[in-house]
This record gives C-alpha cells, structure tokens and sequence, in this order.
C-alpha cells in the first residue's frame, strides 16, 4: 500500500460561477492550495449538474444566482437526488435568510459569502469533504435561528417535490406553468399540490403565499 499517495490525495473541485473573473481568482485561490484540485469550472448552473455528473468531483462550490434561469439551488436539488452523498459548497454574494435555509434544506454541506476570507472557502471545502457541515459562526447563528424561532412548520413535513411546488405556486405561478416546466400532467401537479394544502391546513393559494412570506420561502408577493 502506497501510503504517500494515500496521504498526498487532493481534493477535487468543481467551481460554477458566471462572474469569469471571480471565478478565476477562486480557481486560482485553490490552485495555490496544495491538497485541492480544480477539475472543472462553468458559468451555468444547469452545466454544473452535468460536470458533476461527468467528472465526480469530491466538491462542487456553486453560486446560487445566474444569468440563466436555472439557480444554485435548483442545481443543488439535482445534484443531491442524483448522489445523495453530494458534497455541496455554496458560494454566494447574496446571504439573505430565506436563501441560508433553502441551502440548507436541500442538502447543502457548506454556505460562504463572497465577502469572506480566503481561508474560510478552503476550510469549507475541505469540511464539506469529510462529511461535515460548515457554516461560518455568523451564517451558522442565523440558520439556528432560522430553524428555531417559530417551532415546527408545516413546511417541514413537505416532500422535496412538494416544497418545490409549494413555492412554485406561492410565488404566482399556475398549475398549468408548472407542469410544463416539470413536463408533466396538469393532474399530477394538482394532486402534489393537494397534498401541501392538507399538511399546510389551507385550502386558497393567498393563504399559501401568506405561509411561503412568513417562512421566508419567497421574499415578495407575486406582482409585489
């Protein structure tokens, strides 16, 4: 057993963000760190699923806003029902509550702001590859906070599919737009969203967004 090789094993890391030049300092950053390991690098979230699913990295960092459509989260999501053992950095500018939480919720390993030292994207990287959580005391003060502040939710009882939906409507869009955006029946969108009515104990999409704003799930009212 070559127990060199063993120990000089590098982490490999897939970064996705659309600002090139932050990008490239990031990869530069962890070039320079000598057990990390750039393997792959897009502007696109919806690229990012794809390079992890071809290239296996140990971590992807993600950033949660694109240009295009699809965001970090939504990344997130696929990526962890792709390999629940995902280990996900997210690397953001944008640091609000509701965004700290989603993170989190769909299985997130680590949350840093652009803001934040070198050394805390390393050290969340290299966390998150073993396994563990990492979350900045400041970050990881408001998540507890988050989590805690109101007991338990009904939102917490929400499959993934029904939270996705839960949201989806909440922010204003219908039955119809969603099943073509899933490419699915209008018949099942309907059922998953019965179900979030019976375990949210509403039965009016207003009652639904009122839930989604005082969770956090969507920062604004449609229209708002």
């Amino acid at each position: 057993m070559n127990m060199g090789a063993e120990t000089n094993k590098k982490i490999k890391v897939v970064l996705a963000d659309d600002h090139p030049l932050l990008r490239a300092g990031f990869a530069s950053i962890l070039q320079d760190t000598p057990d990390i390991q750039v393997v792959g690098e897009t502007d696109n979230a919806r690229d990012a699923v794809e390079k992890y699913k071809s290239l296996r990295p140990d971590v992807i960092c993600l950033d949660l806003l694109f240009v295009e459509k699809t965001t970090g989260l939504d990344a997130t999501k696929e990526i962890i029902e792709y390999d629940q053992d995902a280990k996900i950095v997210i690397l953001s500018q944008h640091d609000q509550d509701n965004l700290i939480k989603e993170a989190y919720k769909y299985g997130a390993k680590a949350f840093v702001t652009k803001r934040s030292r070198p050394g805390i994207l390393i050290e969340a990287i290299k966390k998150a590859s073993s396994g563990e959580l990492y979350f900045p005391p400041d970050i990881a003060e408001r998540l507890a906070f988050l989590t805690t502040q109101e007991g338990p939710s009904p939102i917490d009882s929400f499959t993934k599919r029904e939270y996705e939906a839960f949201k989806l409507i909440a922010s204003g869009r219908s039955t119809r737009e969603i099943a073509e955006e899933w490419g699915v029946s209008v018949k099942t969108v309907n059922n998953i969203l019965l179900a979030v009515k019976e375990k949210a104990g509403y039965t009016r999409v207003a009652d639904l967004t009122r839930l989604a704003l005082q969770y956090g799930v969507i920062d604004k009212e449609p229209g708002g």
